[in-house]
């Protein structure tokens, strides 16, 4: 089954871009318009809130698209 990308613009923040997994979970990764990148992955009870993000260097991020 193919992996459907959506795409948020976070207004003055930058832009979101969202997988939803198999398990149910949404995983984003944010392009801040500062340039920072961080990987989320959101809450089990609220889908709107992350529950865990880490902080992506340049290469991470490369490497990860």
């Amino acid at each position: 089954m193919p992996v459907h990308v959506e795409r948020a613009e976070l207004p003055g923040i930058g832009v979101r871009h969202d997988i939803l997994t198999r398990g149910g979970r949404r995983l984003s990764i944010i392009n801040f318009r500062d340039g920072g990148r961080e990987l989320a992955l959101s809450d089990e009870d609220d889908p709107d809130r992350a529950e865990e993000t880490i902080q992506l260097s340049d290469d991470e991020a490369t490497a990860l698209s």
